[in-house]
């Protein structure tokens, strides 16, 4: 079946100046290619990805980069990357930022309190998104979330928005272990307008991920005006700048004590709030737009267009 598909997507192509591929691998064609590198997560841990995917990188990456043109990058730690572990010149390496979506912004307080009504939700409660996966070291939030006073837990529930991944024995193992069952809700998958609603309610949201290309989420809650404890790793400085709480990912008590002060401090919370909506503010999709169709022209030889 896949080689039907890319034949036709081939005989089709026919038509067309320039092929963009936004996932990591073309398929094999004869035109100018742009392709989006988001991560280079598979080859650098491959231990945290399902075999299959893995596999299609040993088969397909790198005549995939082979034949591409350009290349966008979504941060500058992900230029760094492929021009340290792919050789990617990095002049031909575009970095180009994206931008909260159009659901996440502020939200009116009664919209806010309807949606938590619904969802069954307090109104303290600190929020984590993302695919249930490795790489997103649920577990070292789980300890860190484990280690609050109870009455703090009692009070402001974790609440994890977004499927089961792979990979997530450890995960399963922890949360029977730290038997926080009553203090932590596992919601699944959730609606944008609904998303948003948490992301403004939340206490903080939490993402103590171990590697990112970018990191969406964050940039989202902050749009939402959620305070942000990130991870200071990879790319996440460069997406919640000085307006985040940049913690080790491996250091469960600094993640700890940062929840304890958000919760019990409410001027520093709403100083993160604020500096969240100045931080998120900074990035739009018009620019993403320019940029993009600024690494078309390259690719095909264009001449810039005049400011």
């Amino acid at each position: 079946m896949q080689g039907v598909y890319a034949g036709l997507f081939r005989m089709k192509a026919r038509r067309y100046h320039l092929y963009h591929e936004p996932n990591h691998i073309p398929i094999r064609c004869d035109l100018p290619t742009v392709t989006t590198i988001h991560d280079l997560s598979v080859i650098v841990h491959p231990q945290w990805h399902p075999v299959d995917r893995v596999r299609w990188y040993e088969r397909e990456f790198a005549a995939g980069a082979r034949q591409t043109r350009r290349f966008i990058a979504p941060s500058e730690f992900t230029k760094r990357e492929m021009v340290e572990r792919l050789n990617v010149p990095a002049e031909i390496i575009d970095v180009t930022y994206q931008a909260p979506r159009a659901a996440f912004g502020p939200r009116a307080v009664e919209q806010v309190r309807q949606t938590l009504a619904k969802l069954n939700l307090p109104e303290r409660f600190f929020l984590y998104v993302g695919t249930l996966e490795p790489r997103k070291n649920v577990p070292g939030l789980l300890d860190a979330y484990a280690a609050l006073p109870p009455g703090l837990r009692h009070e402001s529930p974790l609440v994890v928005v977004g499927a089961w991944g792979w990979k997530q024995d450890a995960l399963r193992e922890k949360l029977a272990e730290r038997s926080l069952s009553s203090h932590v809700r596992l919601m699944g998958f959730i609606a944008d307008e609904e998303l948003a609603c948490l992301y403004a309610a939340c206490t903080a949201f939490v993402w103590p991920t171990l590697y990112e290309g970018f990191g969406n989420p964050p940039l989202e809650a902050m749009a939402c005006g959620a305070p942000a404890v990130v991870s200071n790793v990879a790319s996440l400085p460069e997406v919640v700048g000085a307006a985040g709480i940049l913690l080790d990912p491996h250091d469960p008590p600094a993640w700890t004590e940062a929840m304890r002060r958000l919760a019990e401090d409410p001027a520093w919370r709403e100083t993160h709030t604020r500096t969240s909506r100045e931080q998120a503010a900074r990035f739009s999709w018009e620019r993403c737009v320019r940029e993009t169709v600024a690494c078309y022209r390259a690719a095909m030889d264009i001449p810039p267009t005049p400011n």
